[in-house]
């Protein structure tokens, strides 16, 4: 495992992450960087992975979650992998959300799909 491997040789991650999921971000963050938006990178490791439903994300701006705890403000992927889901949480802060618009392909699926499912995007608080 790559992690492990890094560990060997002195790198130190936060968060341990599998081979596959170590890839599925290097290939989205290689295509975001060849210029592809992330709607099209999003469904571009769809296909790659075989996933028949159409996975959008609702921006193509940058959005990011935080996880407030006893410890502190922290990125969601720091809260869940690194400490395992453990500190207690507070509240829940999206950030860029009030200032993105939404994905054509989101506004494409809700005027023609027949079933569309939304995932929650409003600030929480717990």
């Amino acid at each position: 495992m790559t992690y492990d491997r890094m560990l060997e040789l002195g790198v130190i991650e936060n968060m341990k992450i599998g081979d596959v999921d170590r890839a599925t971000h290097i290939i989205r963050s290689n295509l975001l960087r060849s210029g592809a938006s992330l709607t099209e990178a999003t469904l571009k490791l769809a296909s790659i992975f075989g996933i028949d439903a159409k996975i959008l994300p609702m921006s193509d701006d940058p959005i990011a979650t935080y996880v407030e705890t006893p410890e502190g403000t922290m990125h969601f992927q720091d809260f869940w992998i690194g400490k395992d889901g453990e500190p207690d949480v507070t509240g829940v802060d999206i950030r860029g959300v009030s200032e993105a618009s939404i994905s054509p392909k989101v506004l494409e699926a809700l005027e023609n799909d027949d079933h569309v499912l939304i995932g929650p995007v409003t600030r929480l608080r717990v």
